[in-house]
């Protein structure tokens, strides 16, 4: 996670937008790491068969493919909080 000081200035990416209030960046320095990284991790995932029974338990490091752009997205799953009556 980046941390900013209030008034300072970086460099960053957008990598994906939310809504005004919720977005995630990269930092302009490790955009092309990333890149590397994401092709790597392709070549990987297209060579390799899915598992049969796959491990999903909180902190799992997972990859799905969008069917409607056919791209990779990589996540970590995370617990959640059930909530039960109004919110």
């Amino acid at each position: 996670m980046l941390a900013f000081s209030a008034g300072s200035r970086q460099e960053v990416y957008v990598s994906h937008v939310e809504s005004p209030s919720q977005f995630w960046v990269q930092q302009a320095s490790v955009v092309h790491e990333i890149e590397k990284l994401g092709t790597e991790l392709e070549t990987v995932f297209t060579n390799t068969a899915a598992p049969e029974e796959p491990y999903m338990e909180p902190g799992a490091l997972c990859a799905a493919r969008l069917v409607h752009t056919g791209s990779r997205i990589f996540f970590i799953l995370t617990p959640t909080l059930l909530v039960h009556g109004p919110c």
